[in-house]
């Protein structure tokens, strides 16, 4: 199985991503005709060294574009980071999960996850979980479950970041969508969308630089996101 190069806190398995609970939550989006669907991917959490100890975090992304090749790292740097809030990870041999929302009824999407130890050492990538919605009827008297979130904002990435950084996005329903970069001082530095958005997951992009094109100092920043009368507040700390 594989290992991390640095031995003394090696993560020497991979997690299997399996989709669970398949269908939990289904929203309509009567103007646009688009149903949603929310659903849980869980997996076995490893320790920092095999089966011993705990491992220190998550970084679980997805995308609706299939992996080709053997070209993983493309996949993984264009894929949407799923926000774990304060979510760590369990004992070694628990069942974790989290839950995505806002998938498009009729479409597939793909998942994988890694996982990282205290010192900071990434596992290799895990499989590729396939979430196929393209297999479930759309009668909506059938499938309302409950209401998938209207707005979900994932953990900017990479953070700290030295320029660059994106942050993912999901939404249960087209609508208009207005993303900010702020200061710690509440300064707007910099506008990264303002408009309609489609329903589905989605990522911002972000250069490092402000309104006017000057970079930005180095410091705490905050991108904000509002749609559908929610607001998510995400922090990105950038250094030089």
């Amino acid at each position: 199985m594989p290992r991390l190069s640095r031995p003394s806190h090696a993560l020497p398995f991979l997690a299997t991503l399996a989709v669970s609970l398949f269908l939990l939550a289904v929203g309509s989006d009567a103007q646009a005709q688009v149903l949603t669907a929310s659903v849980t991917l869980t997996w076995t959490a490893s320790g920092d060294d095999g089966l011993q100890g705990r491992a220190t975090r998550y970084d679980l992304r997805y995308s609706a574009k299939s992996l080709t090749g053997t070209d993983t790292t493309t996949w993984w740097g264009t894929a949407s980071a799923i926000s774990m809030g304060t979510q760590s990870p369990s004992a070694s041999g628990t069942k974790d999960s989290v839950r995505i929302g806002g998938l498009v009824i009729g479409k597939k999407y793909f998942a994988m996850i890694r996982v990282s130890d205290e010192a900071g050492n990434w596992s290799s990538f895990s499989n590729l979980a396939t979430i196929d919605l393209t297999r479930i009827h759309t009668d909506v008297e059938s499938l309302v479950l409950g209401s998938a979130p209207a707005l979900t904002v994932g953990a900017p990435y990479p953070s700290p970041t030295r320029g660059q950084a994106q942050v993912s996005l999901s939404l249960a329903r087209s609508g208009p969508l207005h993303a900010e970069v702020y200061d710690a001082r509440g300064r707007r530095v910099r506008s990264l969308h303002s408009g309609t958005m489609e329903v589905g997951p989605h990522v911002l992009r972000w250069d490092g630089n402000s309104e006017s094109g000057a970079q930005a100092a180095a410091g705490v920043y905050w991108i904000r996101v509002s749609a559908q009368g929610i607001r998510e507040t995400a922090k990105i700390v950038v250094v030089h």
